[in-house]
């Protein structure tokens, strides 16, 4: 690792970048970068960008809107539109059956610390792509005089001007390099890419137009602030035309039903770390719960994955033991209830290889078991029905 930086942990943002074993093992891989839940993306975007990779724009995670701040969408929209070129195409993806070497980690030993270089080799090409993982304000501009390829040239290490004087592209910023001008400034974070190739016609002027209109504002004027929709706690009727319950006390003990238990009221400590699914950590996401996005109570500033508060519970009465599949047939057989959407619905009762109204088993215990398979719709127009 380069100096000042020895210690880092490889893949982690300002450390070394990981390179994809797939691609090593296959230039033509098409290998995603997916962290979904991450709010800030500069690390995995650069994971894709060093490894030649797509990147999975995922905002909405099931129903939790992660939103990429204006500054990762706009790194995103960068890599991507020089990713779709077809000369970069057919030296990342082996488009055009391109036959190409990818070589992570380029001139290690020459390059400023903090920045890190890939390599696409093809028959009459070359697509450098650099990453400055330095987080400082201090850009990196490669063109160090120390670095001198045969012929003499002061260039960057990364340009191969042989004999054959191919031409020269910074493909990120959007101008043509020639030996007078050969430095390639790359803001803290940030990204760089040059193309080299015997075809002097490889890139026109307009690609190149495009790229400097994309780049024009630096990626650090942007806010890295990630963009979370603001959450609002409705009440959710969907009782499908059954009469809201009548109003309870769990303390009257007469109104209580023989089947009931009622739980008294008071504090409770509301208190669960999210709803969703997956965790975080690693390159797949936040590392610490605070960071990442799932529901926002009412009593919550911003959507978050921790959630504690202490509320105070009214009383209230609940069925002693669960519905059965015997109570939850009679229910359908007596108001004619039918969801919406069918799909799985008591899949345990009914054989998918028959209509859903004809049950596969009339089993007394398979009866008496708790009834599965039902949507929070299905259970709420039950209660519904049953006054409760």
């Amino acid at each position: 690792v380069s100096d000042g930086f020895a210690g880092l942990v490889p893949g982690l943002l300002h450390g070394p970048p990981l390179a994809s074993r797939a691609k090593l093992l296959d230039g033509a891989h098409d290998a995603i970068v997916c962290e979904r839940w991450a709010q800030d993306r500069t690390n995995g975007l650069h994971h894709a960008f060093f490894n030649g990779a797509g990147y999975a724009s995922w905002e909405n995670v099931w129903g939790i809107w992660n939103g990429l701040s204006d500054r990762d969408a706009a790194a995103l929209r960068r890599l991507a539109h020089l990713f779709r070129q077809p000369f970069a195409r057919a030296l990342l993806f082996g488009e055009n059956e391109e036959e190409t070497l990818f070589e992570p980690y380029s001139f290690a030993e020459s390059l400023p610390p903090g920045v890190y270089a890939s390599t696409f080799r093809g028959s009459d090409a070359v697509l450098h792509l650099v990453l400055n993982r330095r987080g400082n304000a201090t850009p990196a501009v490669l063109d160090d005089p120390a670095t001198r390829l045969p012929g003499g040239l002061v260039v960057p290490q990364f340009f191969s001007w042989t004999d054959d004087d191919r031409c020269h592209w910074d493909v990120w910023n959007g101008r043509r390099l020639d030996r007078e001008d050969a430095a390639l400034p790359i803001e803290p974070l940030g990204f760089g890419a040059v193309y080299a190739a015997a075809d002097c016609a490889a890139v026109d002027d307009a690609l190149l137009a495009e790229r400097r209109t994309l780049t024009a504002t630096p990626l650090a004027a942007l806010s890295a602030a990630p963009t979370l929709l603001r959450q609002t706690m409705v009440q959710d009727d969907d009782g499908d035309g059954f009469p809201p319950p009548p109003q309870k006390s769990a303390r009257n003990a007469t109104r209580v039903g023989a089947n009931e238990t009622v739980i008294a009221g008071g504090p409770f400590r509301f208190r669960v770390r999210g709803v969703q699914i997956e965790g975080w950590g690693g390159l797949d996401g936040p590392k610490t719960p605070d960071q990442a996005p799932d529901v926002r109570f009412p009593w919550e500033a911003r959507a978050q994955r921790d959630h504690d508060h202490n509320v105070t519970l009214a009383p209230f009465a609940v069925d002693t033991y669960p519905v059965t599949n015997r109570r939850y047939l009679a229910f359908l057989d007596a108001s004619g209830y039918a969801p919406a959407k069918r799909t799985h619905f008591l899949r345990h009762l009914f054989d998918e290889e028959q209509d859903s109204d004809s049950a596969s088993s009339d089993e007394e215990d398979l009866l008496e078991q708790p009834v599965r398979w039902v949507s929070r719709r299905d259970a709420v127009a039950f209660c519904r029905f049953h006054g409760q």
